[in-house]
């Protein structure tokens, strides 16, 4: 797969997965989030880049926006969840 770079795409992928994530990392603060990274590649660069992303308010405007989208589509039934994944 992608060797070197699974959590940091795992991490990425929370933000827009998880609609807790944002919050649930605020809350807990990115080191407790970092630890439950399950690939154990994490460098100490993608931390970095991850902590200066997350802290970043264009970024977390945009991820706010999304997940609006996100519902507006789903309440407009354009979105359908399968049964293994509820976000």
């Amino acid at each position: 797969m992608a060797d070197g770079f699974q959590d940091i795409i795992w991490l990425a992928g929370r933000v827009f997965i998880a609609r807790g994530f944002v919050a649930e990392a605020d809350e807990k603060g990115l080191d407790a989030v970092f630890s439950q990274c399950p690939y154990g590649d994490l460098t100490a660069e993608q931390k970095a880049a991850f902590k200066a992303a997350f802290s970043n308010a264009e970024l977390r405007k945009i991820v706010e926006h999304w997940w609006a989208t996100y519902d507006e589509i789903r309440e407009a039934e354009g979105i359908t969840t399968p049964s293994y994944w509820e976000p």
